[in-house]
């Protein structure tokens, strides 16, 4: 008999393919996001332009965000928030087809990470499964494997100037 034990917790592994494949995609979305036709993604992402802590390069990415209140949550299972780690990181970002400047300040193994994705998982229910969350009897994520999916990823809060 055999006996299947749930996966561990975490953001998605992705493949090679998957990467070409978003890279593709966010040379689409870079687009739609700066053309009038924006309107169809900006609900959801946004443009961040930032420099690289070490080469000094300017980068700009498209992200998914939530707001809450001034500040814009952006979940980040990849490592270009290494970046912004420790510090108030200069950023632009291209909102709701409006650009602005701000600053960065990312987060990592901390409770602040967990808030973030739990009130991510609440808007986005398919976080859960995608980060492989145990759910109680209600189906709410439970706390411990939302600390342990997160554990590996960061978090970046945005604060813009100017934004209403």
């Amino acid at each position: 008999m055999t006996v299947e034990t749930p996966a561990t917790p975490g953001p998605p592994a992705f493949s090679k393919l998957a990467t070409l494949l978003s890279g593709g995609l966010n040379a689409i979305f870079k687009l739609i996001l700066r053309s009038p036709l924006h309107g169809l993604l900006s609900k959801s992402f946004i443009l961040v332009s930032f420099k690289g802590r070490n080469s000094g390069k300017t980068y700009t990415i498209v992200v998914g965000y939530q707001r809450v209140g001034e500040v814009l949550e952006v979940l980040s299972p990849r490592n270009w928030w290494k970046n912004i780690r420790g510090q108030n990181t200069a950023m632009r970002v291209l909102l709701q087809g409006r650009w602005y400047n701000g600053s960065g300040q990312a987060f990592h193994r901390d409770e602040t990470v967990t808030a973030t994705y739990l009130r991510a998982m609440q808007r986005a229910p398919s976080l859960i499964k995608m980060y492989r969350v145990e759910v109680d009897a209600s189906g709410q994520p439970k706390l411990e494997s939302v600390r342990q999916a997160t554990r590996n990823v960061g978090v970046v809060h945005i604060r813009l100037a100017g934004l209403e």
